[in-house]
């Protein structure tokens, strides 16, 4: 064991030479053993990626007495914050439940008897400072720790008994209940195996057959994989980060005080045997300010799959109609055609057929080409061996609707555990011109009508409103419509028809009321005795509402009887 150094040479990965293996690595592994009323040893384990099928002529080197423990331990866990190696007492019973004669046994045979505590002492933290390999004695717990582990970020202290989920302050010994155990663990004996181990963020709990993620929070458990391997005493992470797991060894003639241990993989359950080593591992822990000799690390058969890198687009946003192109990158070529990428297409403000389509075309990197039908929870694309990319291509729709700009966006994984899923989002520009018709036939209607001769008309470009009549008067009538744009200057397109064939003076006022209360668009009278006349009109404003309101006021005038008057106005759309 050494105190942790800068490497002079740096370790290229992937490139593990014979030089490399005598240099030394961050994160030495520590033992320790649980017996009841037992002398505790804290153990330095010098494992490798995986040692020799010779046990009996290495065996001395496997395992390294490092110290005497104040007692033995159930559980133990390196808090990176403080420096310290903390451990946790196994049961140390003061008396039995089967009553044994006095003087039959010493009192250090007393202290370790194989029959069931009545009593124990009271469970207590402990520390091994690794700058001066001192053992210094913690608070007492109110609980029995079985597993605990601090969480390498925050130096919380998580930890557990056959029952409970709780937290412990290392300097005072109080605890925080966080949750219980389900109950399929607790009556199933998982809850009374295993250990726990922070990894890439989440607490794992490693027992017998199988991992479980513990929510930190709610103390949720939930299955991750399974390892199957039973017997679980012990875990802790390598220099490599990557999952060692004690296994006892024990037979009919009781425990052989030796332990196998395996690396894993939590994500999928896999595992490789490291080796046999000649103690009786019930707690490990890893020293990540002492460094030991490095080794290769792991490789498993799911390592050799690719992983999503990223997601990217050749731009971040397109003109509908368009095509947009997001590229799947992977970390590594694919090494056979049996790969399989996970591709999803989800909408945003943007939708599948409306805004765009699901069918798209493929571009690997080795230029080949496909198609495929991307639904929204992940379709299977078949990767072609030696790629290290796919371009997808993802057609826009192409419409006359002016609309806001919307998005979509693209999530790409090749993991089971979606562990390595990537997004990226996609925003489709409009192209079509800011505007809207006002229809106000289905939105308005005749306050003061004079006969049946009013009338109003739509189109898809126009709603024309007039009045005829022969007769002086006055009509008005009012509507309204919406879809304007707050704050942006706006045109209103109309025109003014007047047919007046023998005779009369029509005037005619038009209203608007944009927000801020009604505004005269234009006040016209005429006097026509010839033909019909049109005339085109603009007015711009910039409304302060999404809705506005139009009125048109009719005063009429006839010279004759018999004189037919008509004046009308057809209102356009608003642009903007």
């Amino acid at each position: 064991m050494m105190k942790k150094t800068l490497l002079a040479t740096a370790i290229v990965a992937g490139a593990f030479t014979s030089a490399q293996a005598f240099a030394n690595c961050a994160g030495n592994v520590y033992s320790m053993n649980a017996g009841r009323g037992h002398v505790g040893m804290l153990l330095d384990v010098k494992e490798a990626k995986e040692m020799s099928n010779q046990y009996y002529a290495d065996a001395s080197e496997r395992s390294i007495f490092h110290s005497r423990a104040l007692f033995s331990a159930s559980s133990m866990s390196y808090d990176r914050v403080t420096d310290r190696l903390y451990y946790t007492n196994a049961p140390q019973p003061t008396s039995y439940y089967v009553d044994v004669p006095e003087g039959t046994f010493s009192e250090d045979e007393l202290e370790s008897l194989d029959l069931h505590a009545n009593k124990v002492e009271s469970y207590q933290l402990a520390y091994m400072d690794p700058t001066t390999g001192e053992h210094v004695a913690g608070p007492t717990v109110s609980k029995q720790i079985l597993r605990m582990a601090f969480d390498p970020d925050s130096g919380e202290l998580f930890a557990s008994d056959a029952r409970t989920i709780f937290k412990v302050n290392p300097n005072t010994g109080e605890t925080t209940h966080i949750a219980d155990f389900e109950d399929n663990l607790k009556f199933g004996g998982f809850a009374s195996w295993g250990d726990f181990v922070f990894q890439d963020g989440e607490l794992l709990f490693v027992t017998n057959g199988r991992t479980f993620v513990i929510d930190t929070t709610t103390g949720a458990q939930t299955l991750k994989a399974f390892h199957f391997i039973d017997f679980v005493a012990a875990a802790t992470l390598d220099q490599n980060g990557q999952m060692l797991v004690a296994a006892k060894n024990q037979n009919v003639s009781g425990n052989v005080n030796s332990n196998h241990l395996y690396r894993i993989k939590p994500s999928t359950g896999e595992k490789k045997r490291v080796g046999l080593f000649p103690s009786r591992i019930s707690a490990m822990a890893t020293v990540t300010s002492e460094d030991h000799t490095c080794y290769e690390k792991t490789e498993f058969k799911s390592d050799l799959i690719p992983q999503v890198t990223g997601v990217s687009l050749t731009s971040n946003s397109v003109a509908e109609g368009d095509s947009a192109y997001f590229v799947v990158t992977l970390d590594k070529a694919t090494t056979d055609s049996n790969t399989k990428l996970r591709v999803a297409l989800k909408d945003g403000s943007a939708l599948v057929s409306s805004d765009y389509q699901n069918t798209v075309s493929l571009l690997f990197s080795d230029f080949t080409t496909g198609t495929a039908t991307l639904s929204s929870t992940g379709t299977d694309i078949t990767l072609p061996q030696g790629v290290t990319s796919v371009r997808i291509e993802v057609p826009t729709v192409e419409d006359a609707v002016h609309e806001a700009d919307e998005t979509f966006s693209l999530d790409a994984w090749v993991s089971t555990d979606k562990s390595d899923l990537t997004s990226a989002t996609v925003t489709v520009t409009d192209d079509d011109p800011a505007e809207v018709l006002p229809r106000l036939c289905s939105n308005g209607n005749w306050v003061t009508p004079t006969n049946s001769l009013t009338w109003c008309s739509e189109n898809a470009n126009e709603t024309w409103i007039g009045d005829y009549h022969n007769s002086t008067h006055t009509s008005v009538y009012q509507g309204t419509f919406g879809g304007l744009a707050i704050g942006e200057a706006s045109t209103l397109n109309y025109k003014i028809l007047s047919t007046q064939d023998i005779g009369g003076l029509s005037r005619f006022k038009v209203e608007m009321d944009y927000g801020n209360g009604w505004v005269v668009v234009g006040n016209y009278q005429s006097r026509v005795y010839s033909r019909p006349t049109t005339v085109p009109y603009t007015f711009n404003f910039t409304p302060t509402s999404t809705q506005a309101k139009f009125r048109l006021t009719w005063n009429i005038t006839s010279d004759r009887p018999d004189g037919g008057d008509d004046i009308s106005i057809g209102i356009g759309k608003v642009t903007w």
